[in-house]
């Protein structure tokens, strides 16, 4: 689980400041975080009380949480979802791990959570045999280090390019060791393609395939993304897709794109990352 380091904030400090990879990479939140805040700021005149209304709105929802769950739960319930409801860490672990063995999973595919963090779920899940994946690209990176994220919302803001392609090139290794590195976007095209390894191509009849996606962070609105294709595909900015079904059921997901017979998976592939929500749906953001 995360450990509290507060205590040690004085000491902690005196080694940051040391830390000249932590500098390096710290001097870019005044451009990527201070300065482009303030400018959203400056373009929004009513910064100020939406800030405050949403301060309000969430105090009111923490003081009135209990009713708010209750609200929650039976929302859910009535949409044919199941809230699980734990009193500790080591419950709410075990109802994870629980259903991952119902449906004998291996590989689980999550999106950002600070809940899972707090809990430990990543390296619980590891020692009973699951192999969490995540999705979004700044976890995704920490994970590979074994670290925990340093921000809520940006969680390898304390690391820079260079320590990101090192261990890449750590973890990669069935890449080719000397493809291009140098840029933000290599090393974002390459975790995308890691990442889209949690789809696959099957053959459903004779000559004709279809990109299958199964393993989808639960945050994902899945009728959307199917929705999102299907728009893409009116749109003419997607070719080579004759249909494209959410054939989830209560065991699993499955999101089924069927392939006309000329299409090229490959290429369908990249145009569906490109034009609909499975690019971020996969972390896929820098």
């Amino acid at each position: 689980m995360v450990e509290i380091t507060s205590p040690d904030f004085k000491h902690n400090v005196d080694e940051a400041l040391a830390d000249q990879q932590l500098q390096k990479a710290m001097r870019h939140v005044r451009v990527n975080f201070i300065e482009k805040r303030a400018k959203a700021a400056a373009d929004l005149p009513e910064f100020e009380t939406l800030r405050n209304n949403a301060r309000d709105i969430k105090n009111h929802v923490l003081e009135n949480l209990d009713q708010y769950l209750a609200a929650y739960e039976k929302r859910v319930t009535a949409q044919g979802g199941q809230v699980h409801w734990a009193a500790d860490a080591f419950e709410a672990r075990g109802i994870v791990l629980d259903i991952c063995r119902k449906v004998n999973a291996r590989t689980v595919t999550k999106g950002k959570s600070m809940i899972s963090e707090e809990i430990g779920l990543n390296e619980f899940l590891e020692k009973n045999g699951v192999t969490p994946v995540e999705t979004d690209l700044g976890e995704y990176i920490i994970q590979l280090r074994g670290e925990h994220p340093s921000h809520i919302i940006a969680p390898a803001v304390h690391l820079n390019m260079d320590q990101v392609r090192e261990d890449f090139r750590r973890v990669h290794t069935h890449l080719p060791a000397d493809r291009p590195m140098e840029e933000p976007q290599s090393l974002l095209s390459e975790a995308r393609g890691i990442l889209r390894d949690k789809t696959r191509v099957e053959e459903i009849r004779k000559d004709r395939y279809a990109i299958v996606v199964d393993e989808i962070p639960y945050q994902v609105n899945k009728a959307q993304m199917v929705e999102k294709i299907a728009e893409a595909v009116r749109d003419k900015r997607i070719d080579g897709i004759a249909h494209v079904a959410d054939e989830s059921d209560r065991i699993g997901v499955r999101v089924v794109v069927e392939l006309k017979r000329d299409a090229t998976p490959d290429v369908v592939l990249n145009q569906l990352f490109r034009f609909t929500p499975m690019q971020t749906s996969f972390g896929c953001n820098m």
